[in-house]
C-alpha cells in the first residue's frame, strides 16, 4: 500500500489536518447531519463517533485523503464507507442488538432496577432500511462530481439560489449548471430503478 509521500494523489496527514482546519462552522455542521443519516438504525455507535472515528483515520493516513477533493465530500465518502464496515461488523458479531439485557439487583423482586424508559418510533424496520438505502444510492449516483454533491448537501440543509451556491462554494454560473445535472440526475427515471 502507498503512502501519503509515495502517492501524488494522496493529502500527506499534515496537509489534511491543514484542509479540516481550514472547514468552516456550516460545514462541520452539514458533516454532523451526515453521520447522523448514516448511523440511522445502528445503536451501537453515535453520529459523534462515526465522524471522530473518520477523522481519526483521515488524519492519520489511514483513510486516503484524495488531492483536489472538496473536504466535505471527502469526509461523506470516508463516513459512508466506515458506516457500512460497522453494520458488516454488527451482523457479523457475537451480540444481538435486538435482545433487552436488565440489570435487577434483587433477584426475588420483579420490578426492574431503576428508570425504565420505552422509546417510541413509529418508523418500521423496513422504512429505516428504504431510506437508508435510497440516501447511499442517490449518493453513489453523485459520487465523483464533487459540484453535485455539494449542491445535493447544500440542498439537504434545505438552502435553495444563492444561499446553496454560497454553501456549496460556487459561483453562481457553476452552482446553475450543478443544478441543472442534479435536477437532471434526480429526475431521472433510472434513478427509481435499482440494480439488484
Amino acid at each position: 500500500m502507498a503512502t501519503a509521500d509515495e502517492d501524488p494523489d494522496r493529502l500527506p496527514p499534515h496537509e489534511v489536518e491543514t484542509v479540516l482546519s481550514q472547514m468552516e462552522g456550516a460545514d462541520w455542521a452539514r458533516a454532523e447531519r451526515m453521520a447522523r443519516a448514516l448511523v440511522g438504525g445502528f445503536h451501537e455507535i453515535t453520529p459523534e463517533d462515526l465522524l471522530q472515528e473518520t477523522l481519526t483515520k483521515l488524519l492519520s493516513g489511514e483513510r486516503r485523503f484524495p488531492r483536489g477533493h472538496h473536504p466535505l465530500v471527502v469526509l461523506k465518502t470516508a463516513m459512508r464507507s466506515e458506516a457500512s464496515n460497522l453494520r458488516k461488523r454488527a451482523i457479523k458479531g457475537p451480540i444481538d442488538e435486538h435482545v433487552t439485557v436488565t440489570a435487577d439487583c434483587d433477584d426475588e423482586s420483579d420490578e426492574p432496577f431503576g428508570p425504565q424508559v420505552d422509546a417510541v418510533d413509529s418508523r418500521t424496520p423496513e422504512d429505516a432500511v428504504v431510506a437508508r438505502d435510497q440516501l447511499e444510492y442517490i449518493y453513489k449516483c453523485l459520487e465523483g462530481d464533487d459540484e453535485l454533491e455539494l449542491v445535493a448537501m447544500a440542498w439537504a440543509d434545505g438552502l435553495r439560489g444563492r444561499d446553496a451556491a454560497d454553501a456549496a462554494g460556487l459561483d453562481m454560473k457553476t452552482y446553475d449548471a450543478a443544478r441543472k445535472r442534479l435536477d437532471r440526475k434526480l429526475s431521472c427515471p433510472a434513478l427509481g430503478r435499482r440494480e439488484a
